[in-house]
């Protein structure tokens, strides 16, 4: 069996393109002025500063009898709405933070954009006076531990996803929970893996925590149904399925492309979405599988589920839309919901597993998977109004490359700033 890398592809469904698009577009054409990353890094030391906001112009205000503080710079917004308003996103300069307890203060060298991005920035209200600042993929390098910090120190090159509580990784530096974060893969750079917490977790823990597939199912065929193969978290479960199990992988796409992707991504079968998904298991002839995992549009396909997998299976579901579940009753089919932010969220006694399992994705990283590809656009090439074409990955420029077993668009914009000697690598991401 050839292993293969856990890598995400980055094709977002249609309605998720245009804001995710616009999103990174917009974190494009601000990156020069709101990251500043590099060896050689100026620190400004200001007196008690005054969150940014509107009625002060985002800039910090003085005072002569407080201590000073160093301040780092980030992207955030202050009131949700459509991205196309001035203020979706502005520049702002923030206190950096000092490591407390168990966290770890990250020097951010690269992060992804997710539609959970999209989402909270559309929705999300911000502190009142203070700004909400996105993003929850990063990669970086510890700058200091705090004191009771025991998995990492200064120094040490790390991946992680973050928590939807706290502020997010769209900053020069970032606060988070040790027991969250895994060590780099160092087999890839930062923009790289800075591409693969968000998904890995999310596919890990539907998989082995949520279904828990390596626990067989009574008389069901041992074979896993991946619907949304070619989305961020079904390709990266297709691997981690193939890469740790003797499981058979069903997979589901639509399209020429996506289809060649998924089976180079190990997948055995390839069933096409748009037929009758229970029909062409059937036909297939290997018996009713043990495990569906759905990561999109469960709501069109839960007939379709009740009909193909075998009784007493086991369902794990991503997308969170009205169901009626009451139609696996009969079949006494097991539903195990996944939502990767629930440990760091709910600080739950196994929050430390999400710890554990990155380290395993970056040892399988290393363990002589092919490597994936990358093209790079110069922040000159971003500018407003061009940002958007530009982050839209210019088609006819986003690579393939079958011989890596990769298809990625937009999968790294590294900007070079015109007159500075440090860059900022910043990866975009979108799954299903």
């Amino acid at each position: 069996m050839t292993k293969r890398r856990a890598c995400p592809d980055i094709r977002a469904r249609p309605g998720l393109v245009g804001d995710f698009e616009e999103t990174l577009a917009a974190l494009l054409g601000r990156a020069h002025r709101a990251v500043h990353v590099g060896t050689a890094r100026e620190e400004r030391a200001f007196a008690h500063p005054t969150l940014a906001s509107p009625q002060n112009g985002n800039s910090l205000g003085e005072s002569l009898n407080e201590p000073s503080i160093t301040i780092m710079r980030a992207v955030g917004y202050y009131k949700p709405g459509p991205l196309a308003a001035p203020d979706s996103l502005v520049d702002i300069e923030l206190p950096r933070p000092a490591a407390t307890g168990r966290d770890l203060l990250v020097e951010v060298r690269a992060i992804s954009v997710n539609p959970v991005d999209c989402k909270v920035r559309s929705s999300a209200p911000a502190p009142t006076g203070a700004p909400k600042v996105l993003g929850w993929d990063a990669a970086g390098t510890v700058v200091e531990a705090g004191p009771q910090a025991s998995l990492f120190k200064a120094g040490d090159e790390v991946f992680y996803a973050g928590s939807i509580m706290r502020s997010g990784t769209n900053a020069e530096f970032h606060l988070v929970d040790e027991r969250i974060v895994g060590k780099k893969p160092r087999s890839l750079g930062f923009a790289e893996a800075g591409a693969l917490p968000l998904t890995s977790i999310t596919a890990w823990e539907a998989l082995f925590d949520r279904m828990d597939i390596r626990k067989p199912a009574s008389g069901a065929a041992g074979a896993v149904l991946i619907i949304g193969g070619a989305g961020g978290v079904g390709s990266i479960a297709i691997q981690l399925v193939r890469a740790l199990t003797d499981l058979t992988v069903l997979a589901t796409a639509s399209r020429a492309e996506t289809m060649a992707w998924v089976k180079e991504l190990g997948a055995h079968y390839v069933i096409d979405h748009r037929k009758s998904i229970a029909a062409e298991v059937a036909a297939l002839g290997i018996g009713a599988p043990a495990f569906v995992f759905s990561t999109t549009h469960t709501a069109d396909h839960l007939k379709e589920i009740v009909e193909l997998i075998a009784p007493q299976g086991r369902l794990a579901l991503i997308n969170n839309e009205p169901l009626e579940l009451n139609l696996l009753m009969s079949k006494c089919v097991s539903v195990h919901w996944e939502a990767m932010f629930t440990r760091s969220s709910l600080q739950t006694a196994d929050i430390a597993e999400q710890h554990a399992l990155l380290d395993k994705v970056a040892d399988l990283v290393d363990g002589g998977y092919p490597h994936h590809s990358c093209r790079a656009f110069r922040q000159d090439q971003c500018r407003e109004p061009e940002a958007r074409a530009c982050a839209a990955g210019e088609r006819q420029g986003a690579r393939q490359d079958r011989a890596g077993g990769v298809l990625r668009l937009l999968c790294d914009e590294r900007l070079h700033f015109p007159g500075r000697e440090d860059e900022f690598e910043l990866m975009s991401l979108a799954h299903l």
